[in-house]
């Protein structure tokens, strides 16, 4: 059965392959983004030629997140499925990130995810049927060095799925967790870098970039 589907992050990457699959499958899908008219307007473009609906949502903005959400409830009438998959990355020397841009990464991979389930599930709630997904990591399993900042946020979308699904599991309401592995999408072309960059250089002692680890990363687990 067709379903309505919000998708968060849908300008590129995952969320914008997610969002292109389940259309040609049959489902009404909601691709939200932040700057759909701005940077991301190419992006928000050709999916809507493709007869994709695009959303203005920006996931680490409470206001923009419930005008968002509001705005396709009140086209669509109802979300079936939430597909939580905006996000950013981050590689690095831990010591050497600030706690702002700490901040930041969770604001994003964290709370955002938070902030846009809350304004989705009262509907969902409402009607007893939903589907959340999270898009979480591998990363939120086991830990590597350089990847510690990012992989402490997806170890909370674990912690937080786990939690959300018992609570609203009565409810009709499912929620599932799906952490893929390394895959080439630009979501690592905009990866967030420490600022410390004389701790990098201390603990680093002239090894290749940190990035680096993001290509073997890559490698060793698409094999």
């Amino acid at each position: 059965m067709p379903k309505t589907i919000l998708i968060t992050g849908a300008s590129s990457g995952f969320g914008r392959d997610t969002a292109e699959t389940l259309f040609r499958a049959g489902h009404t899908v909601y691709a939200s983004m932040r700057g759909a008219q701005g940077k991301n307007r190419e992006a928000a473009e050709a999916l809507r030629k493709l007869g994709i609906k695009t959303v203005e949502l920006d996931v680490t903005d409470d206001a923009s997140v419930e005008a968002g959400v509001k705005n396709a409830l009140a086209e669509a009438g109802k979300i079936d499925v939430l597909v939580n998959n905006a996000g950013i990355a981050s590689v690095g020397v831990t010591e050497a990130f600030t706690a702002e841009q700490a901040k930041v990464i969770f604001d994003t991979n964290v709370i955002g995810l938070l902030r846009v389930t809350r304004a989705v599930l009262p509907s969902m709630r409402k009607r007893r049927d939903g589907l959340i997904i999270n898009i979480g990591s591998v990363l939120g399993r086991v830990t590597f060095p350089f990847f510690g900042i990012y992989g402490a946020s997806k170890f909370a979308v674990e912690a937080l799925t786990d939690s959300l699904r018992y609570e609203v599991s009565q409810l009709g309401v499912e929620v599932v967790e799906v952490q893929p592995s390394g895959y080439p999408t630009n979501f690592f072309a905009s990866i967030q870098t420490p600022v410390g960059t004389d701790v990098t250089k201390v603990l680093w002692r002239g090894r290749p970039d940190p990035r680096r680890h993001v290509q073997d990363f890559h490698v060793e687990f698409r094999g």
